[in-house]
């Protein structure tokens, strides 16, 4: 389906596929859009005509970049930047890095191609991550954000000068530059999370409940819809899980690291159910589990795993389920128990991820 002009979701896989960050499947998804629709086309053209003068490390992380760049998308007298008007770029010699430039034209294009004038409000900043993968964002206010697998958040109205509002869907840390004069509020499907100064992660995954843990600070937490007077506030080693309906359940003075671990390379696990540790595989590892046996769901788990493949992890959890495991593709079936340990069927892919 075409459509006139670009979403800023289209502008933010132009920077993507520009800057080399997307895998395989995803270039040829985008590359056949391009083909449907004439509009996402002459935007793609128009932010790669630029491209051969940038030049840089590949290792830099573009959304950094792209945000800094949306931080600074007008000029002094409110005037919308023209992508050819290098003298008033902050990217504007050939030595600048090649993911920043990427972005800065391709966010340069989508405001002037959809927002329409001086006056409009700033393009959504949108950060995403595919499965088996994380990102760190900077934020325009200097807040950072570690995005887990399968995760995205967006910035919600203008975040450079009014309250500081995103929505998020997955898993984030945020580290959080406090202004009490701009709070920090996040948005999930079932929760409204406020920072108060703090180092916090939440977890919103889509059917699961919302959990927020803090190391840092403190966080006011309540369920969206829900009077101010239910809200509340979570101090360091605090947990708080939000259902769909009812008030925040608060754990006070616990071990909160097993929830942060993932930001640095492992998936740590105490008395946690097997269903949430076969969600987070199967975000980490891009697999997806079956269970027949939906009791086994509710097994509590105290594992500890380093995500070095998919074969291992497995090899684990039939040990200490009693379960089999049989895996076609990426799809994981789970027969509980038969005999101990793991079984690959014929011709799988193990450990195939993104």
């Amino acid at each position: 389906m075409t459509h006139e002009n670009p979403t800023d979701t289209d502008f933010d896989r132009i920077a993507r596929y520009l800057a080399g960050e997307m895998s395989a499947s995803e270039r040829r998804a985008f590359e056949e859009s391009l083909e449907r629709d004439p509009a996402l086309g002459a935007a793609t053209a128009q932010a790669g005509a630029h491209w051969s003068a940038a030049i840089a490390p590949a290792s830099v992380n573009v959304d950094a970049a792209w945000l800094a760049v949306q931080a600074r998308i007008r000029s002094n007298d409110g005037d919308v930047i023209p992508i050819g008007k290098k003298s008033r770029l902050w990217y504007s010699n050939v030595t600048i890095l090649r993911y920043a430039a990427a972005a800065a034209l391709v966010v340069a294009a989508g405001a002037i191609w959809s927002r329409g004038g001086p006056d409009a409000p700033p393009p959504a900043v949108v950060a995403t991550t595919p499965v088996a993968q994380q990102r760190t964002v900077d934020l325009p206010d200097g807040s950072r954000v570690v995005l887990g697998p399968s995760s995205q958040i967006r910035t919600i109205g203008d975040f450079t000068a009014g309250a500081r509002d995103v929505e998020l869907t997955g898993e984030a840390q945020f580290t959080v530059v406090h202004d009490e004069a701009r709070p920090f509020r996040i948005r999930t499907s079932t929760a409204l999370i406020e920072d108060l100064g703090t180092v916090f992660t939440v977890r919103a995954i889509p059917q699961e409940p919302v959990r927020v843990s803090v190391s840092e600070g403190s966080v006011r937490v309540r369920r969206s819809g829900a009077d101010e007077g239910a809200a509340v506030v979570l101090q360091p080693r605090d947990v708080a899980v939000l259902a769909d309906t009812g008030d925040p359940v608060v754990t006070r003075g616990g071990e909160v690291e097993q929830y942060q671990a993932w930001t640095r390379g492992r998936n740590d696990y105490r008395n946690t159910p097997a269903a949430e540790v076969f969600s987070d595989m199967g975000r980490w590892f891009d697999v997806e589990f079956q269970v027949a046996d939906s009791t086994l769901l509710a097994r509590p788990l105290n594992v500890e795993f380093e995500r070095n493949s998919i074969d291992e992890v497995l090899e684990t959890l039939g040990q200490m389920l009693d379960v089999t495991f049989e895996r076609r593709g990426r799809v994981i079936t789970v027969a509980a128990p038969t005999r101990t340990g793991l079984r690959v069927a014929p011709n799988a892919q193990v450990g195939s991820g993104v």
